[in-house]
């Protein structure tokens, strides 16, 4: 529990930087998109339950929190991230950083 707190803020910390060299993208860890002010808007808008359930489920955030969301469209047990969505999400997230 300890060590899942410290990867939190650690990656508060990292999505609260005021521009990182390299922008996040669909293959950032899923929970330092949602952890980044800027472009956790972007997955509440295309997958609100994913957020939700990363943010509220420990045991989700740890199984899955490291992993990007292409790595998770051909995961078996996430459902619904298609190769159309990832398309859409990458265009949104590199729109919503600039």
């Amino acid at each position: 529990m300890r060590r899942a707190a410290l990867l939190l803020s650690a990656l508060v910390l990292i999505g609260t930087s005021a521009h990182s060299a390299e922008p996040l993208t669909i293959d950032t860890p899923v929970l330092q998109l949602i952890e980044n002010a800027t472009t956790k808007p972007v997955l509440e808008k295309h997958l609100p339950r994913l957020v939700k359930s990363l943010t509220e489920d420990q045991q989700a955030a740890e199984m899955f929190g490291t992993s990007s969301l292409r790595e998770l469209s051909v995961d078996p047990h996430v459902r619904g991230i298609t190769e159309e969505m990832l398309k859409t999400l990458q265009a949104d997230l590199l729109a919503a950083q600039n």
